[in-house]
């Protein structure tokens, strides 16, 4: 059987010499995020696409993102740092480029991680 719990550590190396952040991934074909995908599929015509891109980055910040580190958000003038909960994940996905990506890399990275740590896709 696979181990598909697994989550693994990565760095996400910011633009301009901001701070790095490290994101705590689970593999792309953990179960959750597989029938997370197959239902978002199945209303997927029903969507517009911009409905369609906030449901899968919510199953992203849902099912592939589980910690983070050094991550801030800037709220009322002021830089503050936020715990990881899949509503901050999905709040710093939607944040405009560097959301999305930090959304494509975790995709990504996930992707790389099943072959990583022997699960295929």
């Amino acid at each position: 059987m696979k181990n598909t719990s697994c989550s693994k550590w990565l760095v996400f190396e910011a633009p301009n010499s901001q701070p790095n952040a490290r994101f705590k991934i689970k593999p792309l074909n953990n179960p959750e995020y597989s029938l997370a995908m197959v239902n978002l599929t199945l209303v997927s015509r029903d969507l517009s696409a911009v409905d369609f891109f906030n449901q899968f980055a919510e199953i992203v910040s849902h099912h592939l993102v589980t910690d983070w580190e050094n991550i801030s958000f800037k709220e009322n003038d002021e830089v503050v740092e936020v715990n990881y909960s899949p509503e901050n994940a999905l709040k710093l996905f939607l944040m405009g480029n560097l959301g999305l990506e930090i959304l494509s890399w975790v995709v990504t990275s996930a992707f790389s991680l099943n072959s990583e740590m022997g699960e295929g896709v």
